[in-house]
Formats: C-alpha cells, structure tokens, sequence
C-alpha cells in the first residue's frame, strides 16, 4: 500500500469517526443541559424562580461542570467563549494556563484552527495560510500591536512565538474598522497574560527533554534537546499593581534528510522520438542538514489599576532564534547540457515532455570547450546554513474611563533582524592543477582540470524517492579536493515606531457606542547583501573571481558520510563532509575572507524601504432588537488610510544618482459585521468589508533600471523591484452560523468570498505607468536627454511604456466554505464522560492565477499557500487526573516557493501531520499536587514534505525531518 494511500484511508478513519461522534454529541440538546451558558439576564431570572428543593441540585451541577472543564476542555472552552462573545468572525486558541499550550510554537497551535493550514520549515509549522491565503497577506499583532519581520519580507514567522508565554491567539477572518488594516487574508492576534486578570499569585516551571528519531543519521546533529519555561504573575497593593514575567527556552536537533531536484531548463531536443522537443532539469542536490535551534524568549507586563478611571499597562517580548546549521552532500548540475558537445544521456526517460531519467556522463575536462556549456558535474557540498534572528517589541497603553467616555492612548517600538551565514563550499575530482587550454570564458588560463569519467544514473519516481548510481568513488581524498569557497551573507533589519489614540463614547440607543481614533506608524526595512567567491566549481559559478588553490582532503580536516534507510537503498552515496571548510580556505589564502559589494547582484539586493501611514477609523458599535425581538450586535465603520512609501537601492544611485523613488496612496476601507442572536444558542453573523495588504518589501525595495528606447519611442524597465507597487486590494463577503451547545460544544459552518481587484505578479506589463509609480527620477542623464528630446518630437511617447517585474495585475476571486464541530461526551456515563473532539473541513477555490515556467513549459499555477482542501480534529480524552489528544492536520497540494538554485514555485504534495499528547496531573489531595508530567509526539508518521514541477513525475524537493519525542513535567503553585 502506497503512502498516499495508507494516508487517506487514515483521514477516511479518523474523520468518519470523529464526525461521527460529534454528531451523535451535538443531536440530544438535553444531554447538554448541565453545561449550557445562558445569557445572563436569564440566569438572574430563574435563579429568582428556584426553589429552595432544588438549591442542592444546583449546587451538584455546579461542581460536576468543574470537575469536567479541566485541561485541554478548559482552553476549548474558553476558546469557545471568546468566539462567542467577538462582535466579528474571529477563530480563537486559549492556553487552560500560562506554559500549558502543548505546541512548540504558536504556528502549530494556530494551524489546528478551521480555514487555517501551516507550512513547515525544516520540520516546524512556521508560516500559516489563513481561508487559502498565503503567509504574505496574513498580518499578525502582539496585543494588539502591529509585528515587524526579521526575514526582510512581511509574512510574519511564528515559530519566533514560544506558545509557552502565550495566553492565547485569535484569527480574525472578517475586519472591523477599529483594526490595524493589513490583513487581506486575515489577522492574527496573539495575547500575552494580563497579571490583573488574575485573581491569585502563581509561578509556574515547565521542563521537558526531546529525542528525534533522524538525528543519529546526521553528522552535526545531537539526538537531544530540551524546553524549559519558567512564569511569575502577582498583584499588589490590593490588587492594583500587577506584574507578570516570563521565560521560554528551547535547543532541539535541526534535523532534514533531503533530496532537491532543481527546476527545468526549457524544450532541449526530442530524447524519446516521439516528434516533441522534451526539458531536461538543470540537475538535483541530496544533502544531509544538521545542527540546533535555539530559542529564547522573554515576555514581561506591568499594569497599574489605581482606580475605575485610570489604567496604565506596560508590555514587553523578546525573543532570540538561532539556527546552527550545516548541510552536507552532493550536488549534481549541468545534466540540461545535453544540448551542447560536454555532456551525454543515453537510455532517456521521458514522462510527459521532461527528461526524468538517464546515463548522464561528462566527457571532457574542465576547462569546458567554449560555446560547450559547462558539463556536468558532481560536486561535494559543505554549506554553512548559520540563521541568526532578533525580535524586540515595547508597547504602553494609558486608558481613562469615565461614565460614558473611554480614552487611551498607546505606543510601540518594535525592531528585528536577522543574519544568514549562506557559506557554500565544492568538492570536485582534480585531475591536474592547471589546465593545457584557455577556459571558455578565458578568466583563468591554468584553472584546475576535472576528470572525464564523471556520470551518474538517476530516475525521479515521482514523490516518492528516485532511484540514484554514481560512476565514481565520491569519498576518494587522493582525487577529490575543496576546490571553490564562497560567502553571500544576507543583513536584515526592520524597525517600526506607532502611535495611536482611541475613544470610545456610550449610547443608550440601539448605536451602543462608537469608536473613533487615528494611528500613525514610521517603518523602515532594509536589507544589506555582500559576496565573497574563491576558486572553480565548473558549474553553475564557472569560474569565482579569485583563484583558490585546490586543498588537499585528509582524515584530519574531513570524514567520511554515507545516507542511510531508505536513502541509502535508493543509491545515494557516501561523501566527504569537511570540517571547517572556511578555516582551511582562510588558512590556503594567508588571511581571512572578507565578503564586500564589488558584484552587481549585492548592490541590487541591497536596499531601504520606508513606509509613512496615518489612519483614521469610526465606527459605530449595534446592540439593538430587530425582526421581532432578534437581537442585534456588531458595527459598520470605515477607515481612511494614507500610505507613503519609498525605496531607496544602492546599484540605482550608483547608476543615476537617484536611488530614492516611491508614491503616495490612500485607500477608503468600509466594513460592517451584523450579528443576529436567533436564539439562546444560535448566532448568525453576516459580514462585507475592504481589505489590503502591502506588498512585500523585498518586491518594493530590489533593484530596478528604467531606460528610453529609442526604437521603440517609449520608456522601458524592470528588475527585481518595483516602488510604485500598490497594495494587494479585495471587497470580501462572509456569512457564519453558529450553533452552541454547553461550554465545549460547538457547531459553525462558514461561506466566505473575495474579489481581489489588485494582485501583484511578476510579468512583463505594456502600458505600465512610469510618472504614477514614481520611477521617472531613475532615468539616466543619457536616458534623461533623450526621453526629453522625444517629447518635443513630433510624436511624443508620453510616460506610460513597458516594465517587467512585479506589477499590480488583475485579480480574481478566492470563496470556499468553512465546517467545524466541537463536542464532549459529557452525558455518557463514567469514564465515558471524557471523550470528545474537535474537526474542521475547509474547501477553498480560487480564480486567480498566474503563469511560471518552472518546470521546463509556461503552466498556468493556483495562488500560492492555496489548497482546496484542509481537515483538522482534535480526539481527546480526559477523565480523572488523566488527559491525552491525538492531533491530525491533513492539505491537499499547494504552490510553495522553495530555494534550488534560485528560488522555484513547485507545488507541495498533500500531507497529514499526526501529534499526540498525554498528561497526568496530581490531585489536590496528593503530596505531588501542582505537579504535571507530560509526554508529546510530533509528526509520528515522520510525514515529509514532497514537492514537484507541473506534474508529480517531476519530482522536486522530498525531504524528512524525523519524529520528535517530549517527555517531562510541569510545577504550579
């Protein structure tokens, strides 16, 4: 049975039961009856009306609904409680304590939401997709708080979050105007403890050790990690000063095992016969990635509540990740060079129009007979993946309350940055160490001759792993040496500075009360690039631009590694991994490397964006009666915003003394949300807004040329940026109903639609408008003088012209449709009584699409982060001291962007992720009591992420990161 298979006929299990379950929960409303939550006003009137016979009853139901809500019912149920009582669609997480949400960051607790869906990164859920919606559209604050990126982008990375210092999130799905505008496909509100909330002091400690099952395999990773968090929250001066602090610590193994195969080159010549030109792919890599993760993570509050009137509260998070990472393997490239006179295939496989299977063999050293192209060739890879990322935000909120008016004020100061290593390394087969013949691109006359008896066998089967032979001994020393080094480091930075105030005024009419303020935010994102390249890899960077002696391998400055498992029975083979493959460079060249900004690309990558945005907002807040008695909530208000932005990039002023250019906007976004109460515990909730996102920074800040064609008499451009961009732009509809029965029990179903008018592609634009983007100023004087001299010609060309690179193009609509359930088995009898579940089904389609060549032809992709089906639930069981949960997240395929040789748009299979989760907590009565122990498994199927190119014989990235194992306790009092 295939794993595809074996994969749904597990969904097909677990969702049949779960669903049935929570069906057979939700159909005898009476069974429920001791856990519903009235409206308030009828509690007061039937406590007037009851007996005194039956005070005792009461008294019973009440503690037996405390006994139940315990332990993961306790987060569900104030998860519960917080959708019920939000005046928009929100979905919500809530920790039972601090320390008590089991994931290992917050991107994982998110993801168990409905219309959610993660994507990993190197094993972890990091980045979400909200309603199909990928990552660069979901905004995300921190109390309320707008959040800055340290990955030179705005998709915010949520892996920085320790769920441990988290009291809870919540994804709101519709906006309302009173919210920091951003979030096209949704915002998400995480929410750190209020210490005044809290009614008592406590201290918590949590400590648990992990063991991956793949580290053992892997030369630089250590099998062992552990979590530790530590809280303090107390309140003073009778309870009107409170502080709460909090510390989270995580060092894991960085573990993947993986196999890339690199896009395809485009039609190269007819490899099966058939009449049709076919793609071979540019090659593959298989690496071994080792190291750690360490996180660090600080969150503090000071709330001062002298009296009803004022409230003044303090706020901090500081979190640290680093990634000590190395990967090791080898690299294969150059097998699209078919075409030219230094590399044969023989016996071809061809599915579809690609090349997916050969003998491919090099057959003349390097130097590469010019106009040749550069064969192929096998490298060993060392490269140093080192990540090092910064996230500080500091808010302060002052708020006055007076009878019917509220005021506050509040500010933040948020910064982050990030340092990525990217060192890369070659190990290749020297022959001789100067060459008879001139290069062919004659930079080095006497560079290093590899071998001619370089070949490799491989055939792609698709997401499963390929089958692979090499014709040569990769581990041999005598032949193999470190022959190219190079450095291209990445610095990014992004600091943001906001202030906003806020009033809220009371009515005793059917408007409740309206809100009104203003927000003003500065935002300055740069990103800094340099290179540094040694030596000859006879690839891909031919010849680097300084010469490196090749270096002599020896047992003392390398080992040897070989793949395991399934890796090792596929063929792939045993390598040299280098110890320290900087130090030996540094030590061959006589002094240290020292990348700098002589090559063009790190001019161009190097650049700042600012930002400037003042908004205003009113809204009115509805509590009314229609239709009888159906009784009203919600709001309608509209926010202005006003956006300018600029991009300043050093290879433009370089070029023509003018590196600043941007535009100004301002956008209207109207919303409305109506909640109709249609009985005790049913909700209808209709909502219609307008919607942005910016656009990402490093589309707004890469480096981009405009000239004047004088062939063509009009203004042309293009590059990796574009400062004129507008924002991502959509008018969305939703509609929601809930039904609630008891505290965890809950059935909603959701249709949502969006008609993205503004979407940002990368294509090539014909009437693209060079004044109303603001890129006029980067015409050179040369340009400049003959733009001028056009337009006073007989035909002038006017300023619209032609642009390719990212551009505001038409859009499409996104709609699905939402169904979850949540029950408890609280009417069964006994331990019965601790059974429940929650499940969520989503189904998202989409008409936006957009074109990329990837995978050798021009195929027409979905939205990226866009899967037509997501399935979550969450079977749990809970009775006594005693609490354990099985997690399932199942996606169908979705377009992810991946890091080959440049960055390719595959699509990622579908996958299914299973958690689970066990507790056991001491009684009150016992010795041990506040003691928790804790076991946790992640990814117990040691599911992979498989990706492919167009078609999934294609195959492109398949990659493991192992099971991850949890054991420990926890300790409050």
């Amino acid at each position: 049975m295939s794993s595809q298979e074996l994969n749904r006929r597990v969904i097909w299990l677990t969702s049949t039961a779960g669903l049935a379950l929570t069906l057979y929960l939700g159909l005898p409303a009476q069974a429920f009856a001791e856990e519903r939550e009235p409206d308030p006003a009828v509690v007061v009137a039937q406590q007037a009306q009851v007996p005194p016979a039956d005070a005792a009853a009461e008294e019973e139901e009440e503690e037996i609904e405390t006994l139940i809500v315990t332990g993961f019912r306790q987060s569900l149920t104030n998860a519960i409680a917080n959708k019920r009582r939000a005046d928009i669609i929100i979905e919500s997480i809530s920790a039972e304590d601090l320390g008590r949400l089991p994931d290992v960051s917050v991107a994982e607790a998110l993801a168990r939401l409905p219309g959610v869906a993660s994507q990993r990164t190197d094993g972890q859920s990091s980045a979400i997709n909200i309603r199909g919606i990928s990552q660069n559209l979901v905004f995300a604050t921190l109390n309320g708080r707008e959040q800055v990126t340290q990955n030179g982008n705005r998709s915010v990375e949520f892996d920085q979050y320790p769920s441990e210092l988290l009291a809870g999130a919540d994804v709101y799905k519709s906006p309302k105007a009173s919210l920091i505008e951003g979030g096209l496909a949704g915002t998400v509100e995480l929410k750190t403890l209020r210490p005044l909330d809290r009614d008592k002091r406590s201290f918590s400690v949590n400590v648990r050790g992990s063991y991956n099952d793949r580290a053992n395999e892997i030369l630089d990773a250590n099998s062992l990690g552990y979590r530790v968090s530590g809280s303090y929250v107390d309140q003073f001066a009778e309870d009107r000063i409170g502080v709460s602090i909090g510390y989270a610590r995580l060092v894991q193994p960085d573990v993947s095992v993986r196999f890339v195969g690199f896009d395809y080159a485009g039609r190269s010549r007819d490899f099966n016969a058939d009449g049709l030109t076919d793609n071979p792919s540019f090659g593959f890599e298989t690496e071994q990635q080792g190291g750690r993760n360490i996180r660090d993570g600080v969150f503090g509050t000071f709330q001062v509540k002298p009296n009803s009137v004022f409230e003044w509260t303090t706020d901090f998070f500081y979190s640290r990740f680093q990634t000590d990472s190395v990967g090791r393997g080898v690299r294969v490239i150059g097998t699209q060079e078919v075409n030219g006179t230094n590399t044969v295939v023989t016996n071809p496989t061809v599915a579809g129009r690609a090349l997916i299977g050969g003998n491919f063999a090099r057959n003349i050293g390097a130097p590469t007979l010019a106009g040749g192209g550069f064969g192929l060739t096998i490298q060993g890879i060392n490269d140093d993946q080192r990540d090092r990322n910064n996230l500080f935000t500091l808010g302060s909120q002052a708020k006055f309350t007076f009878d019917r008016l509220t005021l506050s004020g509040d500010f933040t100061w948020s910064r982050a940055e990030s340092t990525f290593a990217n060192e890369v390394s070659a190990i290749l087969p020297i022959v001789a160490q100067s060459a008879p013949v001139t290069s062919g691109n004659g930079n080095f006359p006497t560079a290093p001759v590899l071998g001619t008896n370089t070949s490799v066998q491989i055939l792609l089967r698709g997401v499963d792993l390929p089958q692979v032979a090499f014709g040569q001994d990769l581990t041999d020393r005598n032949l193999h040496r470190l022959a190219r080094f190079g450095v291209f480091p990445f610095e990014n930075e992004d600091r943001l500075f906001a202030f906003r105030g806020d009033a809220n005024y009371r009515f005793d009419s059917f408007i409740s009360s309206i809100d009104f303020g203003v927000r003003y935010s500065t935002r300055d994102a740069s990103q800094f690039r340099e290179s540094a390249d040694f030596g000859n890899d006879a690839g891909f960077f031919q010849f680097a631009e300084t010469p490196l002696p090749p270096i002599q391998l020896t047992e003392a400055n390398s080992s040897i590694q070989c793949f395991r498992g399934a890796f090792a029975a596929a063929g792939f083979p045993c390598f040299i991994a280098v110890n320290d493959p900087r130090g030996l460079v540094e030590a061959q060249l006589g002094g240290p490397v020292v990348p700098d900004q002589d090559q063009g690309f790190t001019r161009n990558d190097t650049f700042i964006v600012s930002e400037d945005v003042i908004a205003g907002y009113i809204q009115a807040n509805l509590d009314t009666a229609v239709f009888g008695g159906v009784r009203l909530t919600g709001n309608v208000g509209l926010r202005v915003v006003r956006t300018e932005q600029s991009s300043f990039n050093q290879e433009v002023e370089a070029v023509t003394g003018q590196g600043s250019v941007g535009r100004s906007y301002t956008q209207f976004l109207p919303s409305g949300n109506f909640n109709f109460q249609l009985g005790e515990n049913d909700v209808l909730r209709l909502a219609a807004s307008r919607a942005i996102s910016r656009a990402p920074i490093g589309q707004l800040g890469g480096g981009v040329g405009v000239g004047f064609s004088v062939a063509n008499n009009r203004l042309e451009g293009g590059g990796g940026g574009n400062a004129g961009l507008l924002p991502f732009l959509a008018n969305q509809g939703d509609i929601s109903y809930e039904h609630y029965f008891g505290k965890t029990g809950i059935f909603s179903f959701a249709l949502f639609y969006k008609n993205i008018e503004s979407f940002i592609v990368s294509e090539e634009d014909e009437a693209f408008d060079f004044l109303a983007a603001g890129l006029l100023p980067l015409l050179s004087d040369t340009n400049l003088a003959l733009f001028a001299a056009a337009e006073v010609g007989p035909n002038p060309p006017g300023v619209v012209g032609r642009f390719n690179g990212p551009g505001n193009g038409q859009g499409g609509f996104v709609r699905g449709l939402e169904i979850a359930a949540t029950g408890s088995a609280s009417f069964l009898p006994g331990a019965w009584s601790g059974l429940g579940a929650t499940l969520s089904y989503s189904y998202t389609d989409s008409q936006i699409n957009f074109e990329a060549g990837n995978s050798g032809e021009t195929l027409v992709l979905p939205l990226p982060g866009l899967s037509n089906h997501v399935f979550n639930a969450n079977l749990f069981y809970e009775w006594a001291a005693f609490s354990n949960r099985v997690g399932i997240r199942y996606r169908t395929n979705f377009i992810s962007p991946q890091i080959g040789i440049n960055q390719q748009l595959p699509f990622t299979n579908s996958e299914l992720v299973i958690d689970y989760q066990a507790s056991y907590k001491f009684p009150d009565t016992s010795p041990l009591k506040g003691f928790t122990l804790l076991a946790q498994a992640n990814n117990l199927t040691d599911e992979p992420v498989r990706t492919f190119f167009g078609s999934e014989a294609q195959t492109g990235t398949l990659q493991f990161f192992g099971r991850q194992f949890f054991f420990g306790a926890s300790y409050t009092f």
